[in-house]
């Protein structure tokens, strides 16, 4: 194929405004230079990452901080929590924002938007986008400018050229790809939202502050689905627990045999809470004499057992 290729990748769980400008980046960038254009969305999911333990597990929040992080309440970012929508929900909510925001049908949408195995995560997308176009000069990965300059150093270390604007040289190449950097900023914004912090605003259930952040994006009613589908991804309740009433079970030894009040309850135990609830401390003392010879002859009735089974064996 002569055609350049532009992509991108991306967990976009869930996917938020700031990700749609991403691809709207990408497909002007395509249109630009006559690109196929591809979003390579990863396909991992909460439910193949949580542990047995996890699953059965209900959650009542998120933690923003990774100290205040419970079983309860895990850390946003947590790696076994950090991707509650599935593959087919996140592509399909990515479809529906690109038909609301840039009039793009499913039928548009479809074969630019790339949820495969195949192609999950970074590596692999370059190895689907290589199958399209072969010459590593006309495959061109699209980005956005990190702000923290770790992070953007480690993610463009597969560039041949850098957001600071230098190239490297042609021999240094190697798997390394041409990158289209888009700004980023920290604001609060729309376009700056991440989507832990919607994971948050989830968790929290707090359906005014989506509602404006999806503002043509999503209706309400879309808005009210993507966050239900976040919430069961998360194993939480349709409704939300405060933090503060949320009791962690005591520890309990294992061995012990736990019971209603009053099962289990026998004569003895009945008759000393009578005696108790009257007053009477003769008497309890008195069901503490007829306990202990009770047992006194239990105990001689066992041993006469006994001594009969070995007498007979014996004779």
């Amino acid at each position: 194929m002569e055609q350049p290729v532009a992509f991108l990748v991306g967990r976009m769980n869930p996917p938020t405004p700031g990700h749609i400008a991403l691809i709207k980046e990408m497909l002007s960038f395509a249109r630009s230079i006559d690109a196929v254009p591809r979003a390579y969305i990863t396909s991992t999911h909460n439910a193949a990452k949580m542990t047995a333990a996890q699953k059965k597990q209900p959650v009542y929040g998120l933690a923003k901080e990774k100290q205040d992080a419970s079983s309860e309440v895990p850390y946003v970012k947590h790696k076994n929590y950090e991707n509650p929508l599935t593959p087919e929900a996140k592509k399909y909510f990515i479809q529906t924002m690109l038909l609301n925001h840039l009039d793009m049908s499913f039928e548009e949408s479809d074969p630019i938007v790339v949820v495969d195995t195949d192609c999950n995560g970074l590596f692999k997308a370059m190895g689907c986008a290589k199958k399209i176009q072969q010459d590593p000069d006309k495959v061109y990965f699209v980005m956005g400018r990190e702000l923290d300059p770790g992070e953007r150093e480690s993610r463009e270390s597969f560039c041949i050229n850098k957001s600071s604007g230098t190239v490297i040289a042609q021999d240094e190449y190697g798997s390394k790809l041409r990158c289209h950097f888009l700004e980023r900023t920290e604001d609060e914004g729309v376009s700056g939202l991440s989507g832990s912090k919607v994971r948050l605003l989830a968790a929290e259930n707090n359906l005014t502050k989506l509602y404006d952040v999806y503002n043509g994006y999503l209706s309400e009613q879309q808005v009210d689905s993507l966050v239900r589908e976040i919430r069961s991804g998360l194993n939480m309740s349709e409704l939300p627990k405060e933090r503060a009433d949320i009791v962690t079970s005591p520890k309990t030894n294992r061995t012990k045999r736990l019971r209603s009040p009053t099962s289990g309850q026998t004569k003895q135990a009945k008759s000393l809470k009578r005696s108790l609830a009257e007053g009477g401390k003769r008497k309890s003392r008195k069901v503490g004499r007829r306990s202990q010879k009770r047992k006194s002859r239990k105990t001689n009735t066992r041993k006469s057992r006994k001594h009969r089974k070995y007498k007979k064996v014996y004779q």
